[in-house]
């Protein structure tokens, strides 16, 4: 699987065209929270996911797992990382 290391604007513009210009439609993402551990100010999440919608005109489904690094701030938890694997294309 190719890897790719990217920051926040190069993560969020690409999506952000998908959902403002709408060529992504009837997207819903489900997701379970597969393991959680807590640790202070410190959180580690795997998560299971599925998604499906449509692009560009054809249907799509995914899913995979995704696993969040989080801290706890004052102004409450937020992301410090996100890795995830696609396991549906």
């Amino acid at each position: 699987d190719p890897l790719a290391v990217v920051d926040v604007r190069a993560f969020i513009t690409p999506r952000a065209v998908l959902l403002q210009g709408g060529e992504l439609v009837d997207f819903e993402e489900h997701a379970t929270i597969r393991e959680l551990a807590v640790d202070g100010n410190l959180a580690s999440a795997f998560v299971d996911y599925r998604s499906a919608g449509r692009r560009a005109g054809a249907a799509f489904e995914a899913g995979g797992t995704k696993h969040f690094q989080l801290v706890h701030t004052s102004r409450g938890w937020r992301i410090a990382s996100l890795t995830w694997r696609v396991s549906v294309p």
